[in-house]
């Protein structure tokens, strides 16, 4: 078996939407919970019966929410130089938004 098969398989947590992760600066919404296949380092939602994640090692999990609208980033140095953070606030079009930064490993 090849090994970074049996890993990449061992990070599916069953009934979360999660990306495939790539220190990338792209955001994609996610309205019935099988949209997201391709590439991208964040999710936005406005279904409240979908449960959105991310994972992160050395990279923060950022939240965003404003009662309606809920994101989930995966931001490291290179997310952080591509505006990944300013690419989920377009989402809330200018909209009051609570910011949340998770625990992560700092190298």
């Amino acid at each position: 078996m090849d090994v970074r098969v049996e890993v990449r398989q061992s990070y599916i947590v069953p009934g979360v939407v999660m990306p495939r992760q790539a220190h990338t600066s792209l955001v994609r919404e996610v309205h019935h919970g099988e949209e997201v296949s391709d590439v991208c380092d964040a999710l936005v939602t406005t279904n409240s019966k979908i449960v959105i994640g991310v994972h992160t090692r050395d990279c923060a999990p950022i939240c965003f929410s404003n009662g309606e609208k809920v994101a989930v980033a995966h931001v490291g140095w290179r997310g952080l130089t591509t505006n990944l953070i300013e690419n989920v606030l377009l989402h809330f079009e200018g909209e009051p938004t609570e910011v949340f930064v998770g625990p992560f490993l700092h190298t």
